[in-house]
């Protein structure tokens, strides 16, 4: 865990968790807009 801590860290993580989150949002409403043409 240490090495994972000094290549990443913690606000990397935070970083990261939130880049996936925005980019699923937006990957939803896009297949949301592609079914309902």
């Amino acid at each position: 865990m240490e090495l994972i801590h000094q290549i990443f860290p913690t606000w990397h993580i935070y970083l990261d968790m939130f880049l996936v989150g925005f980019a699923t949002y937006g990957f939803l409403r896009i297949n949301k807009k592609i079914k309902t043409k």
